[in-house]
């Protein structure tokens, strides 16, 4: 931004002309429009992705939404109950269960994950 008095490049926020003490305007507010474009600009998570993710297989919907060592963890775990599953009979009622918390899960942390980016200017909240 230049001072329109003498010309001299001051900073964007700058009030005054460090030069020849010119008051600068205030930058305008930007308006409901320009901030709902820049909003959707940012990178979001889609809850429903999130819970399809993590019905189809435990853990996948946590790794989506950024939280990988989660993810990987639940993932490892589902994949112990099938295979005591397959190996021992053991029921795969304890898989439909983490399959269920995995998409509760995934969809809170979906949720956090929007919030924050749209609070924070599309900072990512984890990473």
């Amino acid at each position: 931004m230049n001072c329109p008095r003498c010309g001299l490049e001051v900073p964007e926020n700058a009030e005054i002309c460090y030069k020849c003490g010119n008051k600068l305007s205030a930058p305008a507010e930007k308006s409901y429009l320009e901030r709902k474009l820049l909003e959707d600009s940012y990178d979001k998570k889609s809850e429903a992705a999130a819970v399809i993710l993590s019905l189809l297989a435990p853990g996948l919907g946590e790794i989506y939404v950024c939280k990988e060592t989660r993810g990987f963890i639940i993932l490892a775990v589902a994949t112990l109950c099938i295979i005591l599953g397959i190996q021992y009979g053991f029921p795969y009622i304890t898989y439909l269960i983490l399959c269920v918390l995995s998409a509760y899960d995934s969809s809170k942390l979906a949720r956090i994950y929007n919030n924050y980016v749209s609070e924070h200017n599309g900072e990512k909240p984890w990473n």
